[in-house]
């Protein structure tokens, strides 16, 4: 049958992921300085921040300013330190003047938590004479009565511990998402983080570029404004690489050399440092030491971009810091010395010198410097729109409906159940909350139930007198207008009939009819059958379970007169042999189970019981698989319907026996067993297999002198049947000194090059391995001691 439905959606437009726009209004960066936005041309303003480069400011949708950061301290909208504001960035100093040597080309950065009001990430760098660790902190703006702090327990938590550099930008993704992208230090690799409303998810790695490792360090990067380019400045003699941007997944592709900010022969390499493209994309400005060049994206070639290079800024005052898009499409720029004034370029889409810098255009207040940062580009999310959908659905005739909400994440009914779907076995209004992409939909689902009529029979008949009575009738409490249509076996109409309440079929000779059964206005829709037997002195009755589970055996006893009988199991089995048959049902269902018993003038008596057979499917899944030793791992179990668990195998590693989920920690594949029973007593069990990969142990130094202790640099497992397919060893210039394969990589590199002991110092390794049929990549660094 074909439920009724009626399906009603309130669709609201949802916005794109944004620039942000009046939250990038107000501008902190270098010692004390500010531009506000608020009112047309830009106006300098005084704030507490203290940076030499990247910093990050961020204000609400109306302009007005909530809170910034350069990295190591936060400061709330009425420029003091948030109470929890300090230390925001572990290993570089909090109080004191900040060194340039302490400092990061975009070492601050502020992203709001996607889909929530009020809470912001502040992502921090540190500098290129650190680590290169990337940490970040969470900001509530519900704190300190309104002003802001740090959420205490989400202050400098550290988010990557491999060394990176000063590189760090927010992307935009297509569905309500932002990306996070940073550089490695010492691979030829970007780190791309997505952040969503449900936390920051680890990152997608991409081994793009192709510059030396050190020209990467300095300098920042850019996206374009429709986010399909990424502009990388590089220091040295390196330029500029361009790559191409997906914000549907994240990716970064295709890298390109557009210049490498040389200069004539026997002059000083040159490093380019701030970057901008223009509001329309098809501009980009590099800054290198005193000079601003444009290239133009739309020449239609990688050479016609190089060819395209022109010089529209060349200020012999003071060295050029970033370049910055303003709210009012214009690109602004700051100065080294005497970092008393903030630039701009003021029609920033036009080719060449039309497009019109102007040095010297704002004064910062008096006491403040510029510096050479200037905030990192903000990514502002929407709040999510809602989608509401109603569904009338009609029960057709059955006890349960399975409700299955829309593709989504995170759902929650208002039965408590946060499954994609559920079983419904009572009428009512069911609503289910969830999210998807950049929407919050509720959906709300109305079930009504209709039970199957009872037919059966009145009178039964005998011989020729045609007086056989047959009924149907719905259950009391059912107002719905039903249409009967009552047939003889050959399928003529004998009686139609349309109304509410049931209805009765007279002057009936013994034989088989059927009725059936519509309710119009639900599209409900059923065909039952009914027999008028032969009236006899004998009476047919009989007792059964009217519950039992599948392959469970069920008696049914005969109570009535002895005669001749049959049984008939609803199923196409019959029996007239046993008196009171034992009979398993193979397959669930409904079935209805009649006995006729017959006398000897060839009249019958008839009586049927309905019999629901039920199966019960217990289902155990884990939530990881290859997992390390010592990992924590959920079993969990479930089934259509409600069950209780008996019992767990392996029994010494589960202390509650009846518990519906387990957790422990895995220490070795094996396969774990459940045993529970369903509401109806039906028995079953499930199993699921878990691998655990086997320990690996890399060392993170060794002392190859002879001794016989620790004389080699290799791999320590406890699995023989772990393979090693590549092991490769650096120095710190990127050349491979060492490199085995199978045996030799096992046997592991004993500090020695082209038959001399290598010198003692830090070195870089990579090595694959092969568990079982998948491959394991790990690197890092190991110090050679002699």
């Amino acid at each position: 049958m074909k439920p009724y439905l009626f399906f009603l959606a309130l669709i609201v437009s949802t916005p794109a992921i944004l620039w942000a726009q009046a939250e990038n209004n107000i501008w902190a960066f270098g010692t004390g300085a500010g531009l506000d936005f608020n009112g047309g041309p830009p106006v300098a303003i005084t704030t507490a921040i203290e940076v030499h480069e990247g910093s990050a400011a961020i204000c609400d949708d109306q302009g007005r300013l909530l809170f910034y950061t350069g990295g190591r301290r936060a400061w709330n909208r009425n420029h003091s330190l948030m109470p929890n504001g300090t230390g925001l960035l572990p290993g570089v100093p909090v109080t004191g003047t900040l060194s340039a040597n302490s400092s990061g080309s975009q070492q601050a950065l502020i992203v709001p938590v996607p889909a929530t009001l009020g809470k912001y990430y502040i992502f921090a760098l540190q500098s290129e004479n650190f680590p290169g660790r990337l940490y970040y902190s969470l900001v509530d703006m519900s704190l300190d009565n309104g002003l802001g702090d740090v959420v205490v327990g989400k202050k400098g938590v550290l988010l990557d511990n491999i060394a990176l550099t000063e590189k760090m930008i927010a992307v935009a993704g297509d569905r309500c998402n932002v990306w996070l992208i940073v550089r490695c230090r010492n691979e030829n690799q970007y780190r791309v983080y997505e952040i969503t409303d449900e936390g920051i998810q680890p990152p997608v790695l991409y081994d793009v570029g192709r510059m030396p490792l050190f020209s990467y360090m300095r300098g920042v990067m850019k996206v374009s404004p429709d986010r399909k380019k990424l502009a990388v400045v590089c220091n040295g003699n390196s330029g500029i690489e361009l790559y191409d941007f997906d914000p549907a997944i994240g990716s970064i592709s295709n890298p390109v050399w557009i210049d490498s900010g040389a200069l004539p022969q026997n002059a000083a390499p040159r490093g380019y440092y701030g970057c901008s493209f223009s509001p329309d994309n098809s501009r980009l400005y590099a800054s290198i030491d005193n000079d601003i060049y444009q290239f133009d994206m739309n020449a239609g070639s990688i050479p016609g971009i190089r060819a395209s290079k022109t010089l529209i800024v060349s200020y012999t005052a003071s060295t050029i810091g970033d370049l910055k898009i303003g709210p009012d499409q214009k690109i602004y720029f700051t100065e080294y010395y005497p970092a008393t004034f903030v630039n701009v370029i003021q029609l920033p889409n036009n080719l060449g010198t039309a497009s019109q810098p102007m040095i010297h255009a704002i004064g910062v207040m008096p006491g403040t410097k510029a510096g050479i940062g200037l905030p990192n580009e903000l990514v502002i999310t929407p709040l999510p729109d809602t989608l509401s959908g109603i569904e009338n659905i009609a029960v057709c005739f059955r006890d349960s409906v399975l409700l299955t909400a829309a593709t989504g994440r995170r759902y929650l009914w208002n039965t408590g159940d946060t499954s994609r779907t559920i079983t419904i076995k009572k009428p009512g209004t069911y609503t289910v909350s969830y999210r998807n992409d950049c929407s919050r939909h509720v959906d709300t689902y109305n079930v009504v139930f209709y039970q199957v009529p009872d037919v059966h029979v009145i009178a039964p008949g005998c011989g020729e007198k045609n007086d056989g009575i047959a009924t149907v009738q719905p259950y009391t409490e059912d107002t719905a207008v039903y249409h009967y249509t009552w047939m003889d076996v050959s399928g003529r109409v004998l009686k139609e009939r349309a109304g509410s309440g049931g209805d009765t079929l007279t002057g009936l000779a013994t034989g088989r009819y059927s009725v059936r059964i519509r309710i119009p206005a639900t599209g409900c829709d059923t065909l039952l059958y009914v027999a008028i037997e032969q009236f006899s002195g004998v009476r047919a009755a009989f007792n059964s379970d009217s519950f039992a589970c599948v392959g469970q055996a069920i008696h049914f006893e005969q109570t009535g007169d002895t005669a001749q009988w049959v049984w008939d199991f609803g199923n196409g089995s019959v029996d007239s042999l046993t008196f009171s048959p034992v009979y398993t049902y193979p397959d669930e269902g409904v079935y209805p189970v009649s006995l006729v018993v017959f006398d000897t003038a060839g009249c019958s008596d008839t009586q049927e019981i309905w019999i629901t057979v039920t199966d019960f499917d217990l289902q155990l899944s884990s939530d990881g698989d290859d997992l390390d030793p010592g990992s924590v791992l959920q079993l969990s179990t479930s089934a259509d319907d409600p069950y209780t668990i008996t019992g767990w195998q392996p029994v010494h590693l589960f202390h509650n026996q009846q518990a519906l989920n387990q957790v422990l920690y895995a220490d070795s594949t094996r396969e774990y067993v459940v045993y529970g029973f369903s509401g109806y007593g039906c028995a079953d069990s499930a199993r699921v297999l878990v691998s655990v990969n086997p320990f690996i142990f890399i060392p993170s130094a060794f002392t190859p002198d002879g001794d016989g202790r620790n004389d080699f640099f290799r791999p320590v497992m406890n699995d023989v049947s772990v393979s090693i397919r590549s092991f490769s060893v650096f120095d710190r210039w990127g050349k491979c000194i060492w490199t085995g394969v199978g045996a030799a990589g096992i046997a592991g590199w004993d500090g020695s090059y082209e038959g001399r002991a290598a010198e003692s110092g830090v070195y870089f390794y990579t090595i694959e391995l092969r568990v079982g049929g998948r491959i394991h990549t790990r690197k890092g660094d190991v110090t050679l001691i002699r």
